[in-house]
């Protein structure tokens, strides 16, 4: 089962908005999050917190890692409550 949906972040004094999708599998969801035309798929780690499992960040980052943090404290957000 897909869910498309817009991701509301407020980073670096702006406000922006991603596409994002949440993908279910049994108790399995991934959420996949569009920032500048690169897709960066978000998992839940073994402490149950979503992180960041694909594209690993390199030394050229298409997205920042407050940008990433923002994200992921987001979509824990929303996972939790």
């Amino acid at each position: 089962m897909e869910h498309y949906f817009e991701l509301p972040i407020a980073y670096d004094g702006a406000q922006h908005r991603f596409r994002a999708r949440l993908t279910t599998f049994g108790y399995n969801y991934t959420f996949y999050v569009i920032v500048d035309g690169k897709e960066w798929t978000f998992e839940k780690d073994e402490a149950q917190n979503i992180q960041l499992t694909y594209p690993k960040l390199s030394s050229n980052p298409v997205i920042t890692e407050g940008l990433l943090s923002k994200i992921m404290e987001e979509l824990n957000r929303h996972v939790t409550g």
